[in-house]
Parts: C-alpha cells; structure tokens; sequence
C-alpha cells in the first residue's frame, strides 16, 4: 500500500550525510512524500465515484483502496518538474535552487522506485504513456496477498506518521527556534497517528469491512499525508538549519581509559 510515512523515514537516513549540501537534503525529504499527492487525488475520485455513479463496482471495499500511482509516480513527470526547476534556476541563478532541484528529483526517484517492490499494486512510471497502451509496473500481480496482510499494512501506515512527528518534535527541541511552536500541535498529532494505528488494527480484524470503513481510512491517510506536506514546509528553515547544527557539531571521540581495580567492584 501506500506506505507515505515510510518514505519519509528512509528519507530522514539521507539526512545523516553530511557531505551534500542542506537545500539538497531537505529537497529529498520533500521529494519522498510528495508523489503520495496521487493518493489524495485518486481516493477523492473514487470516493466521488461511490456516491454519485452507480455502480456495484464501486461498492466493493478493496475499489477504494486500490490507488492507481499515476501522474507523481511517473519517471517522465519527475524529469518534466526538474527541467521547469532547473529553467527557474537559469532566471535566479540561485544554487539554492539547483541544489534544490537535484535533491527533489532524487527523491521523487526514490519514492518512485520503493513503490515499485513495496505498493503491492501496480505503479504506472511511464504516465501518461499508459494511454498509448504502455502497461504499469507490477511485480506482485502474480502473486496472492491475503487480505488481512493488506489490512494490516494499511494500519501500519500511521505508526509511519506517528515516527515522523517524532522525528521533527526532536529537531525542533534541538534547535530551540521559533518554530518551537509547532510542538504541541506534533504532540497532539503524534498522538493520533499512534490512536489511528490501533483503531484501524482492531477493526479491521474483528469487524466487518464495507466501503464506508475505507472512506473513513481514506479520510484519515489523506488528512496525514497532506499535514505531513504542509508540515514540512513550515519547518522547512528549522529542518535546513538543523541540518547545518549538524555538520558542524564536533565529532565525539571515544577516549579508551586502563581499567583500574575500581573497574572489578560489583
């Protein structure tokens, strides 16, 4: 499934490479969740589709959560946003932008390419090919996946979330800033992801499934996903300062010390 928080914690280990430049490091933590922008729109539409089309179809549960990963899980529309970043850098001549645009491009490659072994659906990379008869990428369509493992990858999504918000409540502990605001609000958000993980785990397993339960799920994954976005842009200089903390933090170095008599009590 769709895993968005997932992407963002591989991400945060990109972060500990303290060899590139900042703006490139906080462009690939962008990169990694924006392409989930397709579940937000797929999901609207089929939700849409439910009420007002009829049709049985659509009233089957795994309709719902069948994403189709097209327009920001297409390699072809990664290149397209990269070369209009990289006209906007020719205008500026701001390596902020470059570096910028590097790192988003590298990220939306990323995000594109975990999908492609971890979706568990098909990934259409080569849209809007499709519709010239190109066909998706799935690894998985010969294979059964019971469908309580589906439930349960669908659950897990939030812990995902919930390790994001961890992640930034430390950063902005660490740097102190006036962004230092946002911390009660990630508490109250971590909160929920963690609520959100047991609720759907539970149901899922001793209740019975409709397409209502999954626009439900729908409506929370895409309350995340899109908080998760706006989130990282409001903290986007806290993130890139951090980065910078980062680099010119002192290395640590291990001071091995003889063991004395001291060392053999207790």
């Amino acid at each position: 499934m769709a895993q968005t928080g997932l992407h963002t914690l591989i991400a945060f280990k990109f972060l500990k490479n303290k060899n590139h430049n900042n703006w490139f490091l906080y462009a690939i933590l962008i990169g990694s969740i924006i392409p989930d922008i397709d579940i937000v729109l797929n999901s609207i539409y089929k939700v849409i589709k439910v009420y007002f089309i009829p049709n049985s179809y659509y009233l089957n549960s795994n309709y719902l959560i069948n994403y189709d990963l097209s327009i920001f899980h297409s390699i072809i529309s990664a290149i397209l946003i990269y070369l209009f970043i990289l006209i906007y850098y020719e205008l500026k001549k701001d390596n902020k932008i470059l570096n910028f645009a590097n790192g988003l491009f590298l990220g939306l490659l990323i995000h594109i390419f975990i999908d492609i072994f971890l979706y568990l659906r098909p990934v259409q990379i080569f849209w809007p090919l499709n519709y010239a008869g190109i066909n998706p990428t799935n690894i998985w369509e010969s294979i059964h996946i019971p469908f309580k493992i589906v439930t349960a990858y669908l659950a897990l999504e939030f812990m995902f979330f919930r390790y994001l918000a961890y992640k930034l409540i430390k950063i902005l502990i660490i740097q102190n800033d006036r962004n230092t605001r946002y911390i009660l609000g990630l508490s109250k958000w971590m909160k929920i992801q963690g609520l959100l993980f047991i609720l759907f785990i539970f149901y899922f397993n001793l209740f019975k499934i409709n397409h209502t339960t999954f626009i439900i799920y729908n409506f929370c994954l895409n309350t995340s996903i899109i908080f998760s976005i706006i989130i990282l842009y409001l903290l986007r200089y806290t993130i890139i300062d951090y980065l910078s903390f980062k680099k010119n933090k002192p290395s640590e170095k291990k001071i091995n010390l003889r063991p004395t008599s001291i060392d053999n009590l207790g």
